[in-house]
């Protein structure tokens, strides 16, 4: 059935694409990935992948010279003088053989990092790769881990944004955009497993014992090391959030 009604929603949306509105493209690929779920026996694959990769790669975070910034779901951007962190296993390190991050991480297991480590924290559209009790779990490391008074900068695909269909007509402007189509779009692309706006993510900071926390703007944010390294491609469809561990240990 859930098949079914995907390939329905991806043939409506492919609809566009005969009358030359090519915006659609990435909706359709997103429904149609989804509706060719892999087999059972693939996604067993993957998780042995994991664990295997998990026991042999996992290792301590390295040690650098200088400050102690962290690039919390790196992907293919690397920045110097950094720790630059993300998930490996086996077979992603065998088909992406330039991607070698310098903390090979998962995330939602604990973190081989001493508490008070961190002198900040950076991760964009990460955190919306994970279900919403391993996000948390990600959350409370990044607290355990940051120094007292450092800075933790998030930033996401703004479920506000799409809702109002303002992230996609900045992106196809000539277009009009659904709300059904952005909501789609948000919820099927990129592997989201989580959605999340400004106001969530704050309730959530703050429940996790985080203190000034608040909504930013694009490469505006109390530390600056991390506030500039927001990326442009992402800008018109992200929020912007920071919080602060607290500068004693009475928390």
């Amino acid at each position: 059935m859930a098949i079914s009604c995907l390939s329905t929603c991806a043939a409506f949306l492919g609809d566009d694409l005969s009358m030359g509105r090519g915006y659609s493209t990435d909706i359709c690929n997103c429904l149609t990935d989804e509706a060719r779920a892999s087999p059972g026996w693939k996604l067993a694959i993957q998780e042995i992948d994991g664990a295997i990769g998990s026991l042999i790669l996992r290792r301590s975070v390295p040690k650098v010279a200088g400050a102690r910034l962290l690039n919390l779901g790196c992907g293919p951007l690397y920045y110097r003088g950094w720790i630059n962190a993300d998930y490996c296993s086996l077979i992603r390190l065998l088909r992406q053989r330039d991607f070698r991050p310098d903390w090979q991480l998962d995330a939602t297991k604990p973190w081989r990092a001493p508490d008070d480590y961190f002198d900040g924290i950076f991760t964009q559209h990460m955190i919306d790769a994970l279900y919403y009790k391993d996000a948390i779990f990600v959350l409370d490391e990044c607290f355990r881990a940051l120094k007292p008074g450092a800075w933790l900068r998030i930033s996401l695909a703004d479920l506000d944004k799409f809702m109002s269909c303002k992230a996609l007509n900045v992106r196809y402007p000539d277009m009009s955009v659904s709300r059904p189509k952005a909501i789609s779009f948000i919820a099927y692309s990129s592997c989201r497993k989580s959605l999340w706006d400004s106001n969530l993510m704050i309730q959530v900071l703050t429940a996790r014992r985080f203190v000034n926390v608040r909504e930013t703007e694009f490469r505006a944010g109390t530390d600056t090391r991390l506030a500039e390294k927001d990326h442009e491609v992402k800008r018109d469809e992200s929020f912007y959030a920071e919080a602060q561990k607290p500068c004693n240990n009475y928390w």
